[in-house]
């Protein structure tokens, strides 16, 4: 405005010698908007749907409601990856898992990556971190001003981050992460008002009484996370005012069958809210699809700085804006390992209308802490599963589906939103998952994914209750059930490119080799086996090597007579885990189940 004015002195002649009349002043500089404060609000393991803002109706979520009412509601936001640590490194570094080095659970980005607070640092905020922010304990070394109660299973850290902005006096501009462990596990003990009979299941759960009691307790600590929020809400509009950017979401889906641990929507879509009064519409929502590696661009962005271009998180500020109600048309999903319990590396995508799932080892069993804690907890409802499965066929296939995975799923979303009925083996869908495997595959190898196994699995056929067999001069018998879901790999082996033998399948016809002294000897089938079949391979005394699949013997060979050395490598099952046996290339897995594996030598 002055500048304005003064033009129009100047136009009516009445400046002095100077130019300027002594009634006048000289132009002011254009006033800078003080930064925005910005609160991030973390839950702990909380799947979209189980909220009233996206629809529940037998869970409180009042405060959810609230901040909903207050800005906008995304209702396509997504995790890196389902589990703790390596969601939690996604997001504080805008850099997928195998880019930032934050793979299996507990791990944590590698030395060199930039996180977060050191960008807003450089915007001249204040970045503390309250609770569970990053991962149990590693806050500390990200970069924060401040780090309080980091990541314990308690409350204290919400009374404390409430304590910090009640004394607070610093004029930079705040951002201030608070992280509560509900609803993580444990739940409470009490149903704090939920009736257990009253709630909806999911579909993917076997409605069991131990499962309603223990979905009311889940909804306990729902509740409770809701409360938590509702306080820091209120205390960062008293505190900091209008100018701040509030957002509330989850790490992940709820420890659920299904839903933690796993690429489906209950593990990977998660609520997303943000207000900020004057910039963003208030009671809006939105369907543009979002991921947790676009928060570090879109708070770079909203503290004023410029996201780096090198990440893969791109900020969703024009989003919130009311510029465009589009950000991705492709959301990318890795999950690899969480300790001992759940070594089960899968890779997803997901479009508006398809989910496309890439369980990398089909032959290792999906275990979880959910089923494998069970046996310790008489009360548990996994347990209700499994001893209604021999009797009721809707637990025997949830179980079956729990544990035992195909290679490739693929899911109609627009008709099938619950992920219950895989179109991957129907004819009419091979283009459409075809394409999304290119894409899911070449995405992999961009970001240089080299779908590492963390850990040492579980197969489906328990080998570690078979002992790797002594062979040295003793004649061997081989006997196994099989269920092959693609052509080719190996069944079992022993030993490598000296000693050792193997069953394996090439082009779907199966094959027994025996390598000794280097030289492999072979006795191949000619015919290809459907379906489930029993394979039974000998070597005898004197060399003579048979195979027979369900009974009928369908090759011949000859070695050079028993093993006269033991090898070195030990026995793997449904690959050939070091050196390769036979004519194929380590580890040359099989996709599909070896079952009742039988390994006798006399």
């Amino acid at each position: 405005m002055n500048k304005v004015i003064f033009a129009s002195l100047l136009a009516m002649g009445m400046t002095g010698a100077s130019g300027v009349t002594a009634n006048s002043a000289p132009a002011s500089s254009p006033k800078v908007a003080p930064k925005p404060n910005i609160v991030f609000f973390i839950a702990d393991d909380h799947s979209l749907l189980d909220s009233s803002v996206y629809g529940a109706t037998d869970v409180r979520t009042p405060n959810m409601k609230r901040l909903s009412a207050a800005g906008m509601t995304f209702d396509r936001a997504f995790v890196a990856s389902p589990s703790c640590a390596p969601s939690r490194a996604a997001f504080l570094s805008g850099l997928m898992p195998a880019r930032n080095g934050a793979e299996p659970n507990h791990s944590r980005p590698r030395p060199g990556v930039k996180l977060l607070p050191a960008y807003l640092h450089a915007q001249g905020y204040e970045v503390v971190a309250f609770g569970k922010v990053a991962h149990y304990g590693q806050a500390k070394d990200f970069g924060f001003d401040l780090v309080e109660h980091d990541g314990f299973h308690d409350d204290e850290c919400i009374n404390a981050a409430l304590k910090y902005l009640k004394a607070r006096t610093s004029k930079k501009p705040l951002a201030f992460f608070v992280g509560t462990n509900w609803p993580h596990v444990p739940w409470p003990k009490k149903n704090e008002g939920y009736n257990p009979a009253a709630l909806k299941l999911p579909p993917e759960l076997l409605d069991t009484p131990q499962t309603r009691q223990t979905r009311a307790r889940y909804y306990a600590a729902v509740s409770r996370f809701d409360t938590e929020l509702g306080q820091v809400y209120d205390a960062a509009r008293t505190r900091l005012g209008p100018n701040t950017f509030f957002l509330q979401s989850s790490d992940h889906g709820a420890q659920w069958p299904f839903a933690k641990w796993n690429c489906y929507d209950a593990g990977i879509r998660v609520p997303l809210i943000a207000s900020w009064p004057g910039v963003i519409k208030a009671g809006t929502r939105t369907s543009a699809m979002v991921s947790w590696i676009d928060i570090l661009p879109t708070l770079i962005e909203i503290a004023g700085g410029k996201p780096p271009v090198d990440i893969d998180g791109r900020s969703f500020l024009p989003v919130l804006r009311g510029k465009t109600t589009q950000h991705r048309d492709r959301i990318f999903t890795t999950h690899s390992a969480d300790g001992d319990m759940n070594i089960y590396p899968i890779r997803s995508v997901r479009t508006s209308r398809w989910k496309f799932i890439l369980n990398l080892h089909p032959e290792f069993a999906y275990t979880t802490h959910i089923d494998r804690n069970a046996k310790s907890e008489p009360d548990n409802y996994w347990n209700s599963w499994e001893a209604a499965a021999p009797t009721n066929a809707r637990a025997a296939t949830i179980i079956k589906r729990y544990h035992e995975r195909p290679a490739e799923e693929l899911y109609d979303l627009d008709s099938d939103p619950y992920e219950q009925n895989n179109l991957a083996a129907q004819p009419a869908y091979v283009q459409t998952k075809n394409n999304l495997r290119r894409e899911l595959e070449a995405w992999m190898n961009a970001e240089g994914d080299k779908r590492t196994v963390f850990g040492k699995p579980h197969l489906l056929s328990e080998p570690d209750e078979i002992p790797t067999p002594q062979i040295v001069a003793r004649e061997l018998t081989l006997n196994c059930k099989v269920t092959p879901q693609s052509p080719n790999g190996v069944i079992l082996a022993q030993g490598g490119n000296i000693n050792g033998y193997a069953l394996y399948l090439a082009e779907g016809k199966p094959i027994f080799v025996v390598r000794q002294k280097g030289q492999i000897y072979t006795a191949a089938s000619t015919n290809s086996p459907t379906g489930t079949f029993s394979i039974e391979a000998h070597l005898q005394q004197d060399g003579t090597m048979t195979l027979a699949t369900d009974g009928t013997i369908v090759a011949r060979g000859k070695a050079l007579g028993l093993f006269a050395a033991q090898p070195k490598e030990e026995l793997s099952i449904g690959k050939d885990t070091f050196v390769a046996v036979g004519d194929y290339k380590a580890p040359y897995p099989l996709q599909g189940k070896v079952e009742n594996v039988q390994i006798k030598t006399d």
